[in-house]
């Protein structure tokens, strides 16, 4: 891993690769769940994810988007509009490319939902 890193930050292919310059492979170290616990909390959102879009594993063939209706509305979203898609969460093909269809398509589309616009009331006299 430290020489991927360390090739993409010599020799950057996306504008926003060249910070990883500013990065020292050799700082990275494994630790396990136990001694990070946030990386329990990524779990929990990798699962959360996986299970919300992804039925291939599942002999019903069904998906389970409950987990991540519930965690939803702590992930970080847009101030201007309140969409979540590509800024707390990427879909990194996006939805139409990932294959989805009917139940979870919609679903997957509310993240990229923006959220209404409020209008401010002007006072009359």
């Amino acid at each position: 891993m430290a020489r991927f890193l360390t090739a993409i930050a010599e020799k950057p292919l996306d504008a926003r690769a060249a910070k990883l310059a500013y990065l020292m492979p050799v700082s990275i170290q494994a630790v396990t769940k136990k001694d990070e616990p946030a990386l329990a909390i990524a779990d929990l959102v990798a699962y959360a994810l996986h299970k919300s879009f992804c039925s291939e594993n599942n002999k019903l063939k069904l998906t389970e988007q409950r987990y991540l209706r519930e965690i939803k509305s702590k992930f970080y979203s847009c101030d201007a509009t309140g969409q979540i898609a590509n800024f707390g969460i990427k879909f990194i093909r996006g939805p139409v490319d990932m294959g989805l269809k009917g139940e979870e398509m919609s679903f997957a589309m509310k993240f990229y939902k923006k959220a209404p616009q409020k209008t401010k009331l002007r006072n009359s006299l």
